[in-house]
């Protein structure tokens, strides 16, 4: 029986969030069914029309090998050789929410597949025949996915989520929260290993509340 929930801010298209990856399907094994995952899509760069530009492309390509060094997680920097790419992160939020919709369990299998798919395989999240393919590689109807994605519903639930972040007073990505008994405490704010959220939690779990 689950016992608390996790809370993970993020945002797919967020590089330290791909490298924090194996960290939090590492915490979500450790704890098991002591407790669920709740995914609140945070809003990294969302409602961007313009073409990124070659500052932009230098800085994104600093941050990727920073986050590659740290995380070990691999990158393709492919995509930065486009310049027709528009940075914008709402239809890979708006992705897993939709996934979501369909399967409460989808929400983070479909964020961690975004993730790989953008960062190792260069694909491009923003296009939604590569979101829906996406989804039907992580055992979701593409024509059920595709119907919802597009949606004035799964909008209007894809802005809550970043509204919900605003209020919680979340600063940066990735962020872990763990809830329980009438208590919040911090797991994780930015990038953390395993280890150190694995030992919160279970201090969390013995009585005692890092303060978020």
């Amino acid at each position: 029986m689950y016992g608390a929930r996790l809370i993970y801010v993020g945002d797919p298209m967020c590089s330290w969030c791909y490298g924090f990856g194996p960290q939090l399907t590492a915490l979500r094994d450790a704890l098991g069914k002591r407790a669920t995952v709740q995914v609140i899509l945070g809003g990294l760069r969302p409602y961007t029309e313009n073409t990124w530009d070659d500052g932009l492309r230098r800085y994104l390509r600093e941050a990727w090998e920073n986050v590659a060094r740290a995380s070990g997680q691999p990158f393709n920097f492919g995509l930065l050789e486009r310049e027709d790419f528009v940075y914008d992160t709402e239809p890979a939020c708006r992705a897993v929410v939709t996934a979501h919709a369909m399967n409460e369990e989808a929400a983070l299998p479909m964020f961690l597949a975004i993730q790989d798919a953008f960062y190792r395989d260069n694909r491009d999240p923003v296009q939604p025949e590569v979101l829906s393919s996406i989804a039907r590689e992580s055992g979701l109807m593409e024509g059920d996915f595709l119907s919802r994605f597009g949606s004035e519903e799964m909008q209007t639930t894809t802005r809550a989520h970043f509204e919900a972040s605003r209020r919680m007073g979340i600063q940066g990505f990735p962020t872990v929260l763990i809830e329980g008994n009438g208590q919040v405490g911090l797991l994780a704010h930015g990038y953390s290993r395993a280890e150190a959220m694995i030992e919160t939690a279970e201090k969390f779990f013995g009585g005692e509340n890092p303060a978020p």
